[in-house]
């Protein structure tokens, strides 16, 4: 039995892995195939390709690895090969489900600067669609201007067109003759209007954010007001052309994604507020009772804050109570008795300042 190798969902780089990882779509890299070839170990290999496609650098690191195996490799076509995938395709023999699609066209990008910036995008994508046309020249023997012509118009091939043009080399479970390669034997050119895959603006977003937390940072901020914003251009609320939508927009678009992000906001609310009540406890044994059902429940705050309260009220207590003790001293005249006997010792000290004086005096008259 060949060992199976999944190019399914999107081709992407490495690096954007974790971001399609937690949204679940599903994904390719180029590091999942070439380890998947590295295991089998020149074992015969099964690619089965399901893809909307996705970075070209990536397909074309596919197609090389798959080229490169000592093994023998047939490539599957069980649902899609749009784009990149269909790059992929190229790499071995292929086969193609009667249900199967390929879609080949014009490499594409975005960017923005003046004319020179331009310039060079369009240079660049000049560039890609040659290389691109190579992999399609090799397979199928056709002329580079046949193949670019067919990119130009972002060719959609039923089985029958992908096998008459050579880009397959045989329909999976159809004996010869049994489909009608007569119908319709020119290829369908899209609209240049692209064709619809799984909506990418969250995870683009995400990507921007540069982690899940950061996005759910950025996310929680329009959630708790009236807007979520949407990237299809920039998410920043301050840029012109970005998308909004409001809160029950976006859970119709994207229920998994919206039920997931609010269950995680709940979860992590339950914690916080445990933690909270928590450290309130640990501090319990020294705060009145009364103050600390107050942080709890009625006027909720944190241990820091509750500990400020306490330091307040205890010392709102204390000065009552050193007024409290002023007015009974007071009343109870201390104040006067303890002014009595402060002068009367002044009075005892003036007498034996007197007396020591009087005896200098009498000395003094003896010396002289």
């Amino acid at each position: 039995m060949p060992r199976i190798i999944n190019v399914k969902g999107f081709i992407i780089p490495q690096e954007y892995e974790w971001a399609y990882a937690w949204m679940g779509y599903p994904y390719t890299t180029a590091a999942m195939v070439t380890k998947a070839l590295q295991q089998a170990n020149g074992e015969d290999v099964e690619v089965h390709i399901n893809s909307y496609g996705g970075s070209t650098y990536v397909g074309s690191e596919i197609y090389t690895a798959i080229k490169d195996y000592k093994g023998k490799v047939l490539n599957k076509i069980v649902g899609l090969a749009a784009s990149a995938a269909s790059i992929v395709a190229m790499a071995a023999e292929c086969l193609i489900s009667p249900t199967g699609e390929m879609m080949i066209h014009c490499a594409s990008t975005g960017n923005e600067g003046n004319y020179r910036s331009m310039d060079d995008t369009s240079q660049m994508l000049q560039v890609t669609d040659r290389t691109l046309v190579n992999a399609y020249v090799l397979k199928t023997g056709k002329s580079a201007e046949e193949i670019k012509s067919l990119m130009d118009a972002e060719t959609w091939l039923t089985p029958q067109q992908a096998l008459e043009l050579k880009l397959v080399d045989k329909i999976m479970f159809v004996e010869d003759g049994q489909l009608d390669s007569t119908v319709q034997l020119q290829p369908v050119a899209a609209l240049h209007e692209g064709f619809i895959v799984p909506n990418t603006d969250i995870v683009n977003e995400l990507i921007k954010c540069g982690n899940v937390d950061a996005f759910k940072e950025k996310f929680m901020k329009g959630f708790n007001g009236q807007y979520v914003p949407v990237a299809t251009l920039d998410i920043d609320e301050n840029e012109k052309g970005v998308q909004k939508m409001t809160v029950n927009e976006f859970k119709e678009k994207h229920p998994e994604l919206f039920n997931q992000i609010t269950n995680e906001a709940k979860e992590q609310g339950a914690n916080e507020e445990r933690s909270r009540i928590q450290a309130i406890e640990s501090i319990a044994a020294s705060i009145p009772k009364n103050l600390i059902e107050d942080a709890k429940y009625n006027n909720p705050i944190d241990a820091k804050e509750l500990a400020f309260v306490a330091a307040q009220d205890a010392a709102k207590k204390g000065q009552q109570f050193l007024d409290n003790l002023k007015s009974d001293s007071t009343s109870s005249n201390v104040e006067k008795v303890d002014t009595e006997a402060e002068l009367s010792k002044e009075e005892s000290e003036a007498e034996e300042a007197n007396a020591l004086a009087a005896a200098m005096n009498k000395d003094s008259r003896r010396v002289r």
